[in-house]
């Protein structure tokens, strides 16, 4: 996010007194993020711009405890302070067209292999395990 608010600002520095959004998701994909920027205090007359309109698609559903095989749509490998990759989150695309989120199961080694090779677009098999999703790569 740091990046984003610092292009945001040098964006706003082009066009005084304008608004803008930054949004995103941090604290390893846990949090949400959203900020509304300005080159003046307080916000413009009138309050805030409206938003484009646009035809939006439907949400795309999120299964909680899914079963089966997937595809990995996303994914981030969290450090541990000695640097060594802990784990790996996924957000993986199922069949039916929803998506769920899950953790790389396979030690050490399966967790290298985010960093080695990219996984989006790879096939994983998922199984819920103590309110936990589990992946092993197909």
């Amino acid at each position: 996010m740091t990046h984003s608010i610092a292009a945001m600002a040098e964006t706003l520095r082009g066009d005084p007194g304008s608004v803008g959004a930054v949004s995103g998701v941090g604290m390893h994909m846990q949090k949400h993020a959203y900020g509304v920027w300005s080159t003046k205090p307080g916000l413009p007359v009138g309050g805030l711009p409206a938003a484009p309109s646009a035809d939006t698609p439907e949400p795309t559903p999120i299964v909680t405890s899914p079963e089966g095989t997937a595809t990995v749509a996303a994914y981030s490998v969290l450090h541990g302070r000695d640097g060594a990759p802990e784990r790996a989150l996924l957000i993986c695309d199922l069949p039916e067209g929803a998506r769920c989120y899950a953790l790389l199961e396979g030690g050490p080694a399966a967790l290298a292999r985010p960093e080695a090779d990219e996984l989006v677009g790879r096939r994983v098999t998922l199984t819920p395990k103590d309110q936990l999703n589990l992946a092993v790569l197909s």
